[in-house]
């Protein structure tokens, strides 16, 4: 599972993006930043039908980042 993190409100900013997106392992318990405190506001998120691209939107850059998965699971 993922999530965003769109930073401390009124803290983040285009000059000084301070956004996050996460990797949730449920069975482990464990949360792992995927990219931490580098995004100007990122607050979208979607897996490609294979599961294997995660897509973030970084609203104030207007944007769409592109992770893509390696076959260990890991996202770069």
């Amino acid at each position: 599972m993922f999530f965003s993190d769109s930073g401390p409100f009124g803290e983040t900013s285009i000059e000084n993006p301070k956004g996050s997106v996460f990797w949730c392992d449920l069975e482990d318990q464990k949360i792992e930043p995927l990219t931490l405190n580098n995004l100007a506001y990122p607050t979208g998120i979607a897996l490609n039908n294979e599961e294997n691209v995660l897509y973030v939107c970084e609203t104030c850059k207007n944007r769409v980042i592109r992770f893509v998965g390696t076959p260990d699971g890991d996202f770069f």
